[in-house]
């Protein structure tokens, strides 16, 4: 029956008083129909009644249907393709891994994409008022030192700054000497993630006490009932350090899954170390697709904070410069919003707490001093407290 109606509605639109318009009235065409077939048997005519009478009734089609009918196709053509790679990995016959899953996911998702026809999230809004907004609702998360609140406003969502410094400097100590400061500034349903593939996990516990509570560690560790409602009440336990030496992009992505929307600061000791970014054995291409990675995460999730390792030519090097990181330099300065480097002289012409800043790379917003951007400066490190202080 439905077959015989297509070919006949070609026949009805041909009618010169159907041509301009696409609306069907069903009561019209079923009268035309059995006009134009009238030697239907009575069991033929009930079936194309009732099909009449459904068509009648028939809500109007969603202007959706089509990307939702190839939205579920795609679905099912990438589910069965996963489902068969999934079989000869378990059995033994394909000679990849879990990764070749994840690239056919990676496919999957690319084009569902392109058949989502809805609002572009990726598209900047020309509103004003939205931005202004968005820029309520995001306040900058302000540095402790004077020099760096100097140097710029601060960092929000999508930010993502880069430290650099030679091992036993104090870049973990800037970490979470800023984590410390900046805990207050986040709103109190969100969290600091922490993600440690350096030190000890215990080790970095007790200095990240010392320094929410500001105190050396024999004293928190002399009342530790007190010491632990003082971090409670600090919101210190909003600060998550996760600790693995061998830390993936997959760790970490599961991690920010559990407290998305409610993540104030990501912090990376150290980021070029993390895997799974790029299939690639280059290491240059590895540290490439870890930094453009890191890039996505603080746009989606919040503003990141990255230490990373200076290279041989900068020990020494009073104001190191952002040619001194370690490694594939090239992509971490493009895809840094600032780099901060941490120097300090161990020839003996400095106090040994004494550490130099500089700022080789700022395209934040200006801070209190907008004419000094790529500020130069020093400060004291107080490891006792894991802090900085200003000179």
């Amino acid at each position: 029956e439905g077959e015989d109606i297509g070919k006949h509605l070609h026949q009805y639109y041909e009618q010169d008083v159907l041509k301009s318009t696409t609306a069907i009235d069903w009561n019209k065409f079923a009268t035309w129909y059995f006009l134009k077939n009238p030697m239907l048997s009575h069991e033929k005519r009930e079936n194309f009644k009732a099909v009449f009478v459904s068509l009648d009734e028939y809500e109007e089609a969603d202007p959706d249907f089509t990307q939702k009918i190839l939205g579920e196709l795609t679905t099912k053509h990438f589910a069965t393709e996963i489902g068969k790679k999934a079989m000869h990995i378990a059995d033994g016959s394909s000679d990849g891994g879990l990764d070749e899953l994840n690239t056919i996911i990676n496919r999957a998702q690319d084009e569902l994409a392109e058949l989502d026809d809805g609002e572009d999230p990726t598209l900047v809004t020309q509103d004003l008022f939205e931005l202004i907004k968005q820029e309520k609702n995001s306040p900058h998360l302000k540095f402790s030192l004077q020099g760096l609140q100097a140097a710029f406003k601060g960092i929000r969502e999508g930010n993502l700054v880069v430290v650099g410094a030679h091992p036993d400097t104090g870049k973990t100590t800037f970490l979470m000497g800023e984590a410390a400061h900046m805990l207050p500034q986040i709103k109190d349903d969100k969290h600091i993630l922490y993600f440690n593939n350096e030190q000890s996990g215990g080790d970095m516990a007790y200095r990240l006490r010392s320094a929410v509570l500001q105190k050396p560690l024999h004293d928190v560790l002399a009342d530790p009932a007190q010491s632990m409602a003082d971090y409670k009440a600090k919101g210190g336990e909003r600060i998550l350090l996760y600790d693995k030496s061998y830390m993936t992009t997959k760790y970490i992505e599961e991690r920010l899954k559990r407290y998305e929307g409610n993540i104030g600061l990501i912090l990376f000791d150290q980021l070029w170390k993390i895997r799974g970014a790029s299939n690639s054995k280059n290491d240059f291409m590895q540290m490439a697709h870890v930094y453009s990675w890191a890039r996505d995460i603080c746009k989606t999730h919040a503003p990141t904070i990255a230490v990373h390792q200076a290279d041989a030519q900068g020990y020494n090097h009073k104001y190191m410069s952002m040619d001194h990181l370690f490694g594939s330099n090239i992509p971490i300065q493009g895809e840094a919003d600032a780099i901060i480097m941490i120097g300090r002289m161990t020839d003996g012409s400095q106090r040994p707490d004494v550490r130099h800043f500089n700022v080789p790379k700022n395209k934040l917003p200006p801070g209190t001093d907008p004419t000094d951007r790529n500020r130069k400066f020093d400060v004291f490190i107080d490891h006792d407290l894991v802090r900085f202080r200003d000179v």
